[in-house]
């Protein structure tokens, strides 16, 4: 199996907030999103944040039906039934697939840290994947203080997914 890769994730702030708190344990995306566990998500809060503010790792990604995902993932969302009825509805989806993201072993940023670190590219509407690991965000305090730790977690994440 290949290495994990790096995925930038723009989501409003108190989305990020929640993930980074652990209440929110599955984030939501319209169509299919194919990362695999292990993957490092970076989360981008977007404005008036406007910067990186935490990693978190992808423990699983299912994509099935709009109906199906709520009743697996609905509370881990965050969501209450009419938003994530309006949010799966809203867009150009005609079979309604979608797709939610596990997420799990998140570190909160010390210092959020703007798009200049990266790679100058302008924040995505959704998510893009970053083409090397963040070596400016890898170094920040708190995820040097957890970086073992994720490593692992990462490895055993993408082994168990391959047996």
């Amino acid at each position: 199996m290949g290495e994990p890769r790096h995925v930038l994730l723009s989501l409003a702030p108190p989305w990020a907030d929640l993930i980074l708190t652990r209440a929110k344990l599955a984030e939501v995306r319209v169509g299919c999103v194919h990362w695999t566990p292990g993957d490092w998500v970076w989360l981008y809060a977007t404005r008036p944040t406007s910067a990186v503010v935490g990693v978190a790792l992808v423990v699983r990604c299912r994509i099935a039906p709009a109906i199906d995902i709520w009743q697996w993932y609905g509370r881990e969302t965050c969501l209450d039934p009419h938003e994530f009825e309006s949010y799966t509805k809203s867009r150009q989806n005609p079979n309604r697939l979608v797709t939610a993201i596990r997420l799990a072993c998140p570190v909160a940023l010390s210092v959020p840290a703007g798009l200049d670190v990266l790679d100058g590219r302008p924040a995505p509407q959704r998510w893009r994947t970053l083409r090397l690991c963040p070596l400016a965000l890898w170094s920040d305090p708190a995820v040097v203080l957890q970086r073992v730790w994720l490593q692992d977690m990462s490895e055993r994440l993408r082994a168990n997914a391959g047996s």
